[in-house]
Parts: C-alpha cells; structure tokens; sequence
C-alpha cells in the first residue's frame, strides 16, 4: 500500500528546504585540567556517516564535522564561523541539527553552562569555550523554524567508574555539572520557538556511559541504531519522536540488561570488595513544546555495514588499481555531502576485521568512502593526511590498550594476593588442627554451625536484596509506562480540545456574521419605513397645504363675486337716478367713478396677487425647514451614507430640474406682475377693459394655482423630492463633520491661546496665570473625546502648561540640606531619596504619607573619605551604592542600616554607577578608563572592560540586561555584548573636549523596546541611536539630533510608550521632545538649579525631576488631578485675584470649575 509523504518530508526530498547538520566533537583537550574523552571522535565520525545515509533522499544538505580527526578542528572560532554561516544561509523552510559531545561544565562566577572546545581554557571559560546563551542566541538569529539540538556532555560517572587515574578523577570533581542550567535554558527556549527541539544524553545528576565492547557512548550508540531504520515507523520515516522515544527506551533497556549481568555474577562471589558494583541510571532528557514532528531521513534498503566490509574486502584481497576504483565505485552511491577529508582506506582495513566481532557490531559503519583523485598535489595532501591520521589512531589504539594492559596487571596482582592470603590462612588453621586437635574438632563443629547459619543467612538476605531491586525495576518500568500513557492521554486531550475550540470558535464566529447580516438587514428595512413615513407626511402636509390655500382662493373668489354684483346693483340705481336728473353730466361723472373705482379694485387685486407670491415664498421656506429636518435625521443615520452617496448624482440631476420647475413658477409670477401692471396702464380706459382684465388676472391665477397643486401631486416629482433629500442629507452630514472638525479646531486654538496667555502671566501674575490654564484645562478635559482626535502633542503642551503654572505658584519641595549637595538618587517607588555632601555625608530623606514633604532620616552613612560622586538604589530598593573620589564603592543594606561591603580595584575616582535590571550586576565606571561588573550582595569583581581611551562618565544596561552601553569623556558611545568581550564602536558626539575639564557624554539610557539609544553630552544636544546599526567594521549616524537647550543636558528619559523624551539641563529646564517630528512639545520651568536627573515614573503621567538646591519635583501630567490640585491651590488664597482682573466669562467658568 503506498503512502502520502508529509508536507516537511516532500520540501527535503525534492530540495525545496535543506538540512543543515553541525556536529562537534572534542577528544582531546589543550588544557590539562579538561581529561580526555576516548570514544567522542570515532563517535561523532560514525554518528555523521548514519545521518548521511539516512538522509540520501534529501537532494539539498550541508554537514559540518569538527572533531580531532577531522580537516575542520573543534575550535572556538571554526565553530563560530560554521554557526555564523547557518545563520546567515539558512531559509524558513529549512532545518538545523547540531550535535555536540564532550565536556559541559558549570561557569563558577556566573552559573553560566559552558561547552567545553579543543582550545577551551578552564581559567576562562566565558572567552575560550561556547557559551549555551551564545549557541542559544546564534540559532534564535537563523531563520530556519525547525531545529533540533543534541547534546552529549555527562562524562564525570563514567570516566570515574572506568579511570584508574587518579589525577583525572580530581580533574573531574572539580567541573561542575551544567545539566540542571541546561534545562532550563533549553525549557525557555522551546517555550518561546515551537519548531525548537532538544534531546540530552542524561537527565538531572545522571551521567553517560560509555561500553569499550560498543565501541561507542551508549547515547550516541542507540542514536546509530536508530538513524540506521531502527526508530523509523511503518512507512520508513524517522522522525524526532519515535527517534527520540527509541533512544529513550533502548538506552534504559541495555543498563537495565548490563546491570542483571553484574548481579547475576556477583551472587558468585562471597567477599563484597570482589563484586562489581553496578552501573547507575542514566535516562536521556528531551525538551520540547507542541505536537510537530521534525522528519531526519527515511529508512535504509540496504546495510551500510555489509557494504563498507564488502567493499573493503574485495580491496584487502585484491590490491590493483582496477579492483580499488571498483570498491570505490560500489561505495560511491552512499558517498555524504560533508564538509571535511575522508578517512583513509587502511583505516577501513583496520575497522572491518572489528566489525565481524560482536564486541564492536557498528564499528564498520564509521568509515565513509574515499574518492579516487587523479590530481598528484591532492594524493599527496591525502597522504600526509592519512600517516598523520593513522598515527593518532595508532596513539588511541596503544593508549587503549596500555589502559588494558594496567587494569589486566591489576586484576593479576589482587588475584594472587587473595590466593596468597587464603593459603596462609589454610596454614595457620592447619598448624591449630594439630596443636589442638580435640579442642579444634568442638570449635570446628561449632564454626561450621555459624558458618553455615551465616551462609544462610547472606544467601537469604542476598534473595531479598535481588527480589527487592527486582520490584524497584518493574516499579520503574510501571511508573515509565504509565508516565507514557498519561503523555499520551494529555496529548490525545489537548488536541481534542484545541479542536473543540477551534469549532466553538467557528461557531462563534459563524453565529456573529449571521447576527450582523441580521442587524444590517433590520438597520436597512428601519431606514426604509422611516424614509417613507416622512415621505408619506410630507405628501399629506403638501395635499393639505394645497387644499386649504384652494379653498381661500375659492372663498376669495367667491366674495369678489357678491360684491362685484351689489356695485352693480348700486351703479345701476345711481345711474337710473342720475338719468332722471342731469342724464349727461350725472353719467361722465358716474363713468368717472367707477374707472377709479375699478382703478383701485385692480390696485387691490395686484395687493392680493403679492400676498399669494409671498405665501408661495413662505411655503417653499417651510419645505425648507422640511428638508432641513430630513437631513437632520439623515445624518443621525450615517450607517446608510453609503448607499446615499451612490444616489447622489441621480439626486443633483433632480435638483437641477426642480430649480428650473421654480424658475418657471417665477417667470409665471413675473408674468402676473406684468399684467397687473399693464391693468394699471388700462386703468384710464373704459371700464369694460377694466373687467376684462381683472377677470383674465383671475383666471390665470386660478390656472397658476391648480398648475402648481398638481405639480405637487404627481409621482414623478415625489420621486424627484425624495433623490434631493437623500442627496442632501449625505451633504449635510458631510457638512456637520465638516462643521464638528472645524469647531474642534476653533477650540483647539482657544486652548492654545489660554495656554500661551497663562505661560505670558507666569512671571507677573502668577495666580492670573493659573485660572487662565484651569480654564484651558477644563475645555480641554470637555473636549477629549475619542471622537475628537485630540492630537497627543497639543494635549500635553496644555497639561504641561497648567502644571508649571501650578508649581509657579506653589514653589518645589525644599531638603534641608546646609552643605553643598555632591551627589542625589531617588528609588524608583518614589518614596525614598538620598543625597551626598561632603561634610554630613550620605543622607536619607523620606516623604511624608499626610505632607507630601521631604523629612530627613535619622539614618547617615559616612565611610567614605572624600566627596561622594554617585548614588544608586538598587531596583529592588533594598540597596544603596555610592561611588567616591577615594576609588572606591559601597554597597548599604537599607533594610539593616549597615555597610554590606566596600568594592575597591578602580585606580581613579569613580565617577558612573548603574544596576543591571535584575540587581544581580553593578556596573561602574571611573576616571581610569576601566568599566567593572561586581555581582551583587557579595561585591566579588567578575569581569574588567576596556574599550575606550578616556574616562568612563556615563553607563546603561538594557532592559533586558543583555547589552552594556558606555559614554565616554571624549564622545564616544560603546557598546558590549555578553558573548564579546571586546566593544563596538556605536558613535560620538559633535563638539571635542577639553582635556582640563571632565567632559562629554552625560546621560545614557535605553528605549523600552530595546532598540533605541538616547545620549546627551556637554555639546548641548541629544542623539538617538538604532542599536541594530552597531557594526565592528563601521561607525553608525545618529537617526535623530534633538537640539534646543540653552546649557549642557544632564538626563534623558524615555516615556514608557517610547514616542516621547524628557531631557533635563544646566538651563534649568526640562524639554518634553516629540520623537516622531523631533520638535519640542512643552519646556518646563521651576527648578533654580541645574536639573541632575529624571525620570518617568509608575505610569507615562508622572516625571520626576531632581535639582541640588531645590531637591525633588514631581510634575504630575494627569489632568483631572492637576485640576483639583489648582482649584485648591485657588481656595487657598482666593483673595490674590480680583473680578476686575478677569473677564466675567472666565470668571463663570471658574466657580463652575472649582466652586460646582
């Protein structure tokens, strides 16, 4: 049946990912102190040729070899350079293996684990040996996601159980184990990289045996067997869990076997000097988190044993060139991509007899092929090679059995002193017998009788130490199986968990989309029902509208009717009296009235015919306020702005043809103008044109008026109205956010104003200057709100600007310190502070829990014997270093009020103090261009830098403890890493010092994040710096110069976001810095002398700032604390301001502020 290979297995197989594979191995040593180790080379030679055949599917490998019979040599720097290579070659899709075997030990100063190389000096181990933080760290800087790490380093059991020399034995006490650091390391490491993997030889207190029968350590043995098919699973694939799990169980069973063997022969032997004792528990350790697997090859089809003996045996028995380049080309087809010189083929002569022996079964297996060369100058080289080679085997091969020959000459010698001692004994029992025959017969009876109930006793006692260290076994082995069983079980768990999880999340997440799609669709059906219900009433409103205005016209129309009929009737009666009378006169006269009567009727109309035109205006505005209320509501609906921008056009085309539609009523009214004033014109004619104009103005205002009605009646021109209200609606919203951002932007610049008017006040009107920043603050405090926007660089210039007005006002806390002030610190809670002068010396000040003032301790430290230059608390805050000019430093016990311990070895003052993050390192810098590292409480010096030519003024450690940088009096900013002693060369400073005077870099300190330097020097600017630009091959620039103070800058801190920078200077003031725009938000004024140091304190809303004379001031940046800070600070001396000073808004303001 064929099989799916897996994703990882189909990258190796066809060279989409490739496997790089270290291995070191160390045999011999440089440093006397460090023994030999017989086996680890032909054990690494032997591991490579496995991996290599295991790998032969693999198209893209890389394997490295350093160990004593290799071309590469276990040193330091060749296996820096081959890590350095991995990690800069390899790819995300690749995989790491790296094997090492030989010493570990445990760094004495600094419990740091070691590897110990071929030129590792036990006196320095840190300089000369691999670190595991540095192996650690050259694998976290590779991109390969998989890596898989074996290590062999548990040597100090066996070599004790094996040696006879006694020299080596006290070598071997004195290396420390690392097993117990290495752990941990490899646990934090695995936590934080999934792809991680690690497998040790042994675990806690455990060692690593080694068999000369095996002819290998037993770990790497099992690892052989494994590699060769053993550990693969039913499709032929190994991978680190079932290799892993072989290793674990095949090592545990062959100790267990050696052990029954050394028990079995024991119960033989009577005297308990004579038994071997056993050997002790030794259970490889593998580190890892996550359920992948890594896949290392695939199984072998054919025997690398048998076909390295064929092949060497068809060269022993037939010697001629045809026959050897026919070995060489049957073994050709297993030839290894490895980095390094072939072993010779007499040493393949010299390892196959071996391999038909049972006491070295895999001996055969490590020899790789030699290739034949054609080149002279190659041959020769190889031959050298070879003799020097075969040399030291041949020097292994004789030590080996010298070692043999001395253990053989040792049994020999006690054989014959136990046969020596037992025929004496036989003698004199002899010479007793005859002396003393009958009394020896009882006696005899007697010994026999206790003889044999001790025999029975040991024999007894023997039975149930067997049976008892039997049950400890199969206890062991139940313990193991259930151990695998519930590992099992908690993985099977897990997995159903995370898949449970993971379709509750789907669940969830399907369950939301639905709910949303829900929501949209009612938001959408709500839009639309209330979009029709005010269509609906605006209909109605126009139908009634238009109803009502044509029944007045009706009313009108029909009252102008029953009085145009009663002057009738009136003129027709005058005119029958007038007839009778003076019919002519009576008549002109008569004809004369009525045409001005008429006259003024047609005044009155054309009066009515206003009055209609300014209800249509009147009207039209009140659909105005119509619209102006539908885009109200329309931009209380912003969700549906986008459906209604895509009917913007359509609602613009609508617009255009209802302008034209009033431009036509305005045209039709202008009309009706014209012909009211051309019956004016016709006034003076016969009033039967009279009449027939006022009846042809009636009509076409009866006209115009139905006209209109039905324009409003009509479905095209609803639907026309309802396209201009969407339109206009997302125009209004767009409007109201127009108008929103620019009414923030009004208040805004208010604020600004009343900052900038209260900074104006500070110096003259002190308490004037604080009602106009509470009044700035108070808008401010309304006016943030996360819809706002509120640009974080004008907020803190308000708050900042409200905060010196109320430390104006009330002045800093004063210490009561007569003497001049020679050093000063504050603990990082804020609540202690200690400052040096050079007549009281160290003092201590703690703050008042009611107060809030400074209140001098009864505590003093004196034991210097010139001026202190430097104070710092611990970050626990349990201790206090001071530096002096006497070359020395102190370590107080704030807790106890004593002297802990006195650091001397500086030969100039010292001058820079600094803990490293985790109190366990004081660093200190002098004027003898020397920085030192003491460990902390114990004062003992670990390590003395140099790097620069100048004195050492200021020093930093990162956040994480890991890099050290140092500032320089001439300018210069270094760098130290912990796996160099040796420092990089970060930048400099502008301006050169003058030798007379100690000068340069002032302040150092990191970025939260780690990734940026902030320096200030005497040059009266500031510079940050990317520590990733740090090269030994090149000084690094700046990214950002801050410049802006007046005087030297003394302390920068970083914000806790990392965006902004507080800087303090001998100007007395402190700089807030925008690093984004590398512009200045806010200075600060209140101290009167040289600001030494600051800091952000708790949260990003506090900053400590520390002066000599003034002592301490906290600047507090919360505003709704800053607030009731200044109307307190009011209701305290309300009598300073008067009501004439301010206007009466601000006043209002004011008491709604503090007096509510």
């Amino acid at each position: 049946m064929s099989r799916t290979p897996s994703r990882p297995e189909i990258a190796l197989q066809s060279g989409q990912a490739k496997l790089w594979i270290l291995m070191v191995s160390v045999q011999h040593y440089d440093d006397p102190h460090l023994p030999a180790l017989p086996y680890a080379a032909i054990d690494c030679q032997s591991l490579a040729y496995a991996l290599t055949q295991a790998t032969r599917a693999f198209p893209e490998r890389t394997i490295s070899i350093h160990h004593d019979l290799a071309s590469r040599t276990p040193t330091l720097g060749a296996v820096r350079e081959s890590l350095q290579e991995i990690a800069e070659y390899a790819q995300p899709q690749d995989t790491v293996l790296f094997y090492f075997c030989g010493h570990g030990v445990l760094e004495p100063r600094l419990q740091q684990a070691v590897l110990c190389l071929a030129d590792t000096q036990k006196e320095a181990l840190l300089k000369t040996g691999l670190s595991a933080i540095a192996l650690l760290g050259s694998l976290g800087n590779c991109q390969a996601k998989q890596q898989v790490v074996w290590l062999d380093t548990c040597h100090r059991g066996e070599a004790k159980l094996n040696s006879v020399n006694h020299q080596t034995l006290d070598q071997l006490d004195q290396l420390d184990d690392p097993t117990v650091q290495l752990i941990e390391m490899l646990h934090r490491r695995a936590a934080q990289h999934p792809g991680f993997d690690a497998f040790l030889s042994c675990d806690r207190f455990q060692q690593s045996w080694k068999f000369p029968e095996l002819g290998h350590g037993l770990f790497t043995y099992v690892l052989m067997q494994g590699l060769q098919g053993e550990a693969a699973n039913s499709q032929g694939i190994i991978d680190t869990d079932r290799l892993c799990d072989y290793v674990y169980s095949h090592t545990l069973q062959h100790l267990n076997q050696r052990n029954q063997e050394i028990r079995s022969a024991n119960q033989h032997k009577q005297d308990w000097e004579e038994r071997q004792p056993e050997y002790t528990l030794q259970k490889p350790r593998r580190i890892v988190k996550g359920n992948e697997k890594i896949v290392l090859g695939l199984k072998l089809t054919d025997s690398p044993i048998s076909t390295v003996s064929t092949v060497a045996n068809q060269e022993s028995s037939s010697p001629s060139a045809p026959d050897q380049a026919t070995a060489q080309d049957s073994i050709k087809p297993f030839q290894p991509e490895i980095v390094e010189t072939q072993l010779p083929p007499r040493l393949i002569q010299s390892i196959v007899p071996l391999a038909q022996e049972p006491i070295i079964p895999t001996a055969s297996q490590i020899t790789p092929p030699f290739q034949k060369s054609t080149d002279l100058s190659f041959e020769q080289r190889q031959r050298e090679e070879i003799e020097r080679r075969q040399e030291i085997e041949q020097r292994q091969r004789e030590e080996i059995e010298r070692q043999q020959q001395r253990q053989k000459a040792a049994e020999e010698q006690r054989q014959q002193e136990e046969a020596e001692r037992r025929r004496q004994q036989l003698e004199q029992q002899q010479r007793e017998q005859n002396l003393e025959r009958t009394r020896q017969q009882v006696e005899q009876r007697q010994r026999q009788e206790k003889a044999k109930r001790l025999q029975q006793e040991i024999e007894q006692r023997r039975q149930e130490e067997a049976k008892r260290h039997q049950q400890e076994i199969e206890q062991r082995q139940r313990e193991e199986a259930e151990r695998l069983r519930q590992q099992l079980e908690q993985r099977q768990r897990k997995e159903s968990e995370r898949r449970q999880q993971e379709i509750e999340q789907r669940q969830r997440e399907e369950e939301a989309e639905r709910l949303r799609q829900f929501q949209k669709a009612a938001e959408e059906q709500r839009q639309r029902e209330e979009a029709e219900r005010l269509r609906q009433q605006l209909e109605q409103r126009q139908r009634e509208e238009a109803e009502r205005h044509q029944q007045e016209i009706e009313q009108r129309q029909r009252e102008e009717a029953e009085r145009e009929q009663q002057r009738q009737k009136a003129a027709e009666a005058q005119r029958q009296r007038e007839e009778e009378t003076e019919r002519r006169r009576k008549n002109e006269q008569r004809q004369q009235a009525e045409t001005e009567q008429q006259a003024a009727e047609a005044l009155r109309q054309r009066e009515e015919v206003e009055r209609y035109r300014q209800q249509l205006e009147r009207r039209q505005r009140e659909e105005e306020e119509a619209e102006r209320r539908r885009q109200e509501i329309e931009r209380r609906q912003h969700e549906a702005a986008e459906r209604q921008r895509q009917q913007l056009q359509k609602a613009t085309e609508a617009q255009r043809q209802r302008e034209a539609q009033a431009e036509r009523r305005h045209q039709q009214l202008q009309k009706a103008s014209e012909m009211t004033d051309s019956l004016k014109r016709l006034a003076s004619t016969t009033s039967q044109h009279t009449v027939t104009a006022v009846g042809g103005l009636k009509q076409s205002t009866h006209e115009l008026t139905h006209r209109f009605v039905d324009q409003q009646r009509s479905p095209q021109t609803r639907k026309v109205v309802a396209f201009t209200l969407g339109g206009l609606g997302l125009l209004a919203s767009g409007m109201a956010v127009f108008s929103l951002y620019q009414h923030r932007n009004a208040q805004l610049r208010d604020i600004n104003a009343l900052s900038t008017t209260s900074e104006t006040l500070l110096s003259s009107q002190p308490q004037t200057a604080l009602v106009t920043a509470l009044q700035a603050g108070r808008r401010l405090q309304k006016l943030d709100q996360p819809w706002n926007l509120l640009p974080k660089q004008t907020k803190l210039s308000a708050i900042a600007t409200l905060q010196q007005a109320i430390t104006r006002s009330q002045p800093a806390t004063q210490l009561s310190e007569r003497q001049p002030i020679t050093a000063i610190a504050y603990r990082s809670d804020g609540q202690k502070l200690a400052t040096a002068s050079s007549e009281s010396g160290i003092t201590l000040w703690n703050k008042g829990k009611d107060s809030g003032r400074w209140e001098r301790s009864t505590t003093t430290f004196k034991s210097h014997t010139e001026p202190v230059t430097k104070l710092q608390f611990s970050p626990d805050g349990t201790l206090l270093a001071s530096a002096s000019i006497d070359k020395t430093i102190k370590l107080w016990n704030l807790e106890k009020r004593i002297l802990i311990k006195t650091l001397p070895g500086h030969s100039d003052r010292v001058i820079a103090l600094r803990f490293r993050p985790d109190g366990g390192v004081l660093a200190s810098g002098s004027v003898d261009r020397t920085i030192k590292l003491w460990t902390v409480p114990k004062g003992d010096l670990v390590e003395t830098l140099k790097g620069s030519e100048a004195a050492i003024s200021a020093i930093a450690f990162s956040a994480d403890g890991r890099i050290l940088a140092a500032g320089s009096s001439d300018n210069t900013l270094r760098l130290w890493y912990p796996e160099s002693n040796q420092p990089i060369l970060l930048g400099h400073h502008n301006v050169s010092p003058d030798p007379a005077k100690l000068q340069g870099i002032t302040d150092l300190t990191f970025s939260p994040d780690g990734k940026a330097i902030a320096s200030s020097g005497w040059d009266k600017t500031i510079k940050l710096w990317t520590v990733s630009n740090a090269k030994p091959e090149r000084e690094a620039s700046p990214y950002l110069t801050l410049n802006g103070h007046r005087g030297i800058v003394t302390s920068v801190s970083f914000s806790l976001d990392g965006q902004n920078l507080a800087s303090g200077s001998q100007d007395k003031t402190i700089n807030l810095w925008n690093l984004r725009s590398g512009g200045v938000i806010k200075t600060l004024s209140g101290h009167q002398d040289t600001v030494e140091s600051l800091s952000f304190h708790g949260t990003e809303e506090t900053l400590m700032s520390v002066s000599d004379r003034n002592g301490i001031l906290i600047w507090d940046l919360n505003l709704a604390t800053l607030i009731k800070q200044g109307c307190s600070q009011l209701n305290q001396s309300p009598s300073d301001i008067s009501e004439s000073d301010l206007p009466s808004q601000t006043i209002r303001e004011i008491d709604a502020i503090c007096y509510k």
